[in-house]
């Protein structure tokens, strides 16, 4: 047999495995902005700290951590509520975490990795610092985009990567991995030389990782978020970090130690846009219900509220001296705010339809949006520029030291333009397989076949099932009926009635078993359901074979009751007829008397005697009669009681 070693040991569990289960599971409802049950699941340190009831775990002993006794259903209250318990796949995990000791972090022994799969590098320039750039399977919408300040590097978020670009030649130099999940939103620091990504899994994750721009290095690691992160800056200093998505809530992180500073709460619907000015000073926000903030990034306090929005703030940009901040979304109006006196300076229409994206130089505002229009402004008065794209434009960055502008559109087309005509130098897109795309629509088709002939074998075993139900609905009508019917009917009729009744019943039951293993044969996926139908069915026959050996017995002790009965009425009729016969032999003796002595002498007194005489023979008689009829009842209600008793 094969021996385990402790390293290998089944109960070897880390946080690092449990925390994606608590954050699927649990952190919806108990996390830092949300504490049910004033409870906060969202990291190790919360988890110990336990809520204001005490410990929620307890190292060694799952059976006594209410974590794991809730999670199971073991223990009031059940959750997550009003649902089924979680899979045992992860309560295992959870229980094995907590009995081992409630571990942080194993120890990773396996050697990292540095191989490098050829097939999936594109046209690239060669570079030891970048991993190469993943395929995808067709081409997307860019979804996060950010130029460097000093030279033509451009960072794009590709397929689990931030792909660089050179803007000069269009050229892809490589890809830095976000091993969190999708890339959401990028941004270069001030001086260039850090690279922030954030991104994660939606509704699960939410991570931000700084980069070494030169060597690809992480240098941080910031942020715990419930969801994915939709923007993100970092102050010119490099010290801090500003974070907003689903949450509803702007996070300002500390670089040093990755903790959270201020947590901005105005917002009532998704951060889409967030933005340091360029002195530091002030931090500018922008939601998907058009609410507008700026914020004192040292206090967090709020400095200004901004109205005039009536859509979706999708980009916000600072004049260069930090005195002017640009905003413009769904609404298609651009506009400009002076931040010492709180107004509107300005506003006009952008041009562009629903503005998605925009991106200010040192004089000019370029915007793109739903119309497929990039539209560059000097002022609210003069345009100088306007491009064409195949779709919506969904991200523009500008490279001032190349004098260029990079917009994407969401069929994944990526165009250089020049910053001041708006003519196109590049255009290219982030690199996809073909042949992986086909081989993944095939294996989607056998699985959608697959899963066809599954529900169809489930369907019909649906119907098998409804038919059996069917079945033993109508056999319980039927002996239902049976009973009722063979209850109100006359003893000396109920055996053929039942005999009858009870075969058509043994013969339908016995065409139903037959059908049903018939559908056996047929459906191997439905033999539980068909086998619980045979035992329904063969018990149903029992029953009606028991019921119909005790009517039939019941029947045979009547049909004895009935035969002595009459047995016993013979003997009594013949005693009777016997007495009625003497009867009237003695009145026509009577009669013949009376004939003879009419006439004779003394004739009356003899006939008064003879009358006397047949009278008190016939009281006799009459007497003698009504003693046998009561002793012939009596006997008939003996035999009954016998019977009734032979009977039970």
């Amino acid at each position: 047999m094969m021996q385990t070693t402790a390293d290998e040991s089944p109960q070897s569990v880390g946080y690092d495995q449990v925390r994606e289960i608590l954050r699927k599971r649990c952190v919806t409802c108990h996390n830092p902005d949300e504490m049910r049950g004033d409870l906060d699941l969202k990291n190790m340190q919360a988890i110990q700290a336990g809520s204001s009831s005490g410990p929620v775990v307890v190292a060694g002993k799952s059976n006594l951590s209410l974590l794991y006794t809730s999670a199971a259903h073991l223990a009031d209250p059940k959750m997550p509520p009003n649902s089924p318990k979680i899979p045992a796949r992860e309560l295992d995990l959870l229980r094995r975490w907590i009995d081992g000791g409630l571990v942080e972090k194993l120890e990773d022994k396996s050697a990292p990795s540095t191989t490098v799969e050829d097939e999936h590098i594109a046209e690239t320039s060669s570079s030891a610092n970048f991993v190469p750039v993943r395929k995808g399977l067709r081409p997307t919408a860019i979804v996060a985009m950010d130029a460097h300040p000093l030279n033509d590097l451009v960072a794009i978020a590709g397929n689990g990567q931030t792909v660089l670009m050179k803007a000069s030649t269009g050229k892809i130099v490589g890809a830095i991995d976000f091993p969190e999940g999708d890339v959401t939103a990028i941004r270069f620091s001030k001086d260039g030389t850090t690279l922030v990504v954030g991104g994660g899994v939606p509704a699960l994750t939410g991570k931000v990782i700084g980069f070494d721009v030169a060597s690809g290095r992480k240098l941080f690691e910031l942020a715990d978020e419930t969801d994915s992160i939709l923007a993100l800056d970092i102050s010119p200093d490099g010290s801090r970090v500003a974070v907003g998505g689903p949450s509803k809530v702007v996070r300002i992180y500390r670089v040093s130690d990755g903790k959270v500073i201020h947590t901005l709460r105005k917002h009532t619907d998704w951060l889409l846009s967030v933005r340091f000015s360029p002195d530091g000073l002030l931090l500018a926000s922008g939601d998907r219900f058009g609410g507008l903030f700026v914020w004192n990034p040292e206090t967090g306090e709020e400095f200004h509220a901004l109205k005039g929005h009536t859509g979706p703030v999708s980009s916000v940009a600072w004049d260069v001296d930090s005195e002017t901040l640009i905003s413009a979304g769904d609404d298609g109006i651009i506009r400009t705010w002076n931040m010492h006196h709180s107004e509107l300076t300005s506003h006009w229409n952008a041009g562009a339809g629903a503005v998605l994206s925009m991106a200010r130089s040192s004089e000019v505002t370029y915007c793109g949006g739903r119309d497929r229009k990039l539209v560059a402004w000097q002022s609210p008065e003069i345009q100088i520029a306007v491009a064409e794209f195949a779709d919506q434009i969904d991200q523009i960055v500008t490279l001032p030291a190349s004098e260029c502008v990079v917009a994407s559109d969401a069929s994944g087309a990526i165009q250089v333009l020049d910053a001041n005509t708006l003519q196109v130098k590049h255009k290219i897109r982030l690199p996809t397989s073909p042949e992986l795309m086909d081989a993944v629509l095939v294996r989607l088709d056998s699985a959608e076949q697959e899963f066809a002939a599954r529900e169809s074998e489930r369907m019909e075993s649906e119907q098998l099932a409804a038919s059996v139900a069917n079945m033993q609905s109508q056999a319980g009508i039927d002996l239902a009926t049976a009973v009722e019917r063979g209850a109100s009917a006359e003893p000396l009729d109920q055996q053929l009635f039942v005999q009858q009744l009870f075969s058509q019943q043994l013969e339908l039951a016995t065409q139903q078993v037959q059908q049903l293993e018939s559908a056996v044969a047929q459906s191997t996926h439905s033999a539980s359901t068909l086998t619980d139908a045979l035992a329904t069915l063969e018990a149903a026959k029992s029953l009606a074979e028991s019921q119909l050996e005790s009517q039939t017995q019941q029947l045979n002790q009547a049909r004895r009751l009935v035969q002595s009965l009459r047995s016993f009425s013979s003997n009594h009729r013949s005693a009777l007829l016997e007495a009625q016969s003497q009867q009237e032999q003695l009145l026509q003796a009577a009669t013949a008397l009376r004939s003879q002595l009419k006439g004779s002498p003394g004739v009356a007194v003899a006939s008064s005697r003879a009358d006397s005489l047949l009278a008190e023979l016939v009281t006799e008689f009459e007497q003698s009669l009504a003693v046998t009829k009561a002793t012939l009842m009596k006997d008939v209600s003996l035999s009954q009681t016998q019977s009734n008793t032979n009977a039970q």
